[in-house]
């Protein structure tokens, strides 16, 4: 895809985002890591888990390992510096990712950065503005919801714009949380 828009020119002239992780390092692996267990599939207790890795060590990293999971301390790690895991809504593990935002001909700045909170349902407000159309009202004869989210485009051009985007809720799996104007207060309902 990027050699094509090389070679037809309009690289430069294409907004491109790029989310780190897909909302930090999760928790399936459990302790002890695993090698092809399914989320949903069969729960081994700890000693049952440690021998069937161990019986199958050979396949990590390999494509019979479809499901893999490392342990939960190499998980942590890779949420660092923050806490928990993406299955916990309240924890910036679960929730906080670096956005990269590409797009030469129309951002001034190469290689800024903003710490303006964003979330997911950010991107289309922002791609929608940045190239300047509105969301259809209505498609093929069926009217559309509202789009949420915040365009943050506002920031692109200055790096000291107050953050627009104040408040957001997150769920997942019983645990939920909310952010409001830099703070998260949470709950976990299991």
């Amino acid at each position: 895809m990027v050699n094509h828009l090389k070679e037809s020119g309009q690289l430069d002239n294409t907004l491109i985002f790029i989310s780190i992780g897909d909302n930090g390092a999760s928790k399936e692996g459990t302790l002890n890591g695993d090698i092809d267990l399914s989320v949903w599939g069969k729960k081994f207790n700890e000693a049952e888990n440690i021998a069937y890795n161990l019986a199958n060590i050979d396949r990590i990293g390999t494509p019979t390992a479809s499901e893999g999971n490392y342990p939960l301390g190499w998980a942590q790690a890779a949420n660092t510096p923050f806490k928990y895991w993406k299955q916990d809504a309240n924890s910036e593990g679960g929730t906080h990712n670096p956005l990269i935002v590409y797009w030469p001909k129309g951002i001034r700045e190469k290689g800024g950065i903003r710490t303006r909170y964003g979330h997911v349902i950010d991107l289309l407000p922002t791609t929608l503005d940045l190239v300047g159309i509105k969301a259809p009202e209505e498609i093929r004869g069926i009217k559309q919801q509202p789009i949420e989210g915040t365009s943050l485009a506002y920031s692109i051009d200055d790096a000291n714009a107050p953050n627009r985007h104040t408040l957001q809720y997150y769920y997942i799996f019983g645990s939920r949380s909310i952010y409001d104007n830099g703070w998260t207060e949470d709950r976990n309902l299991s």
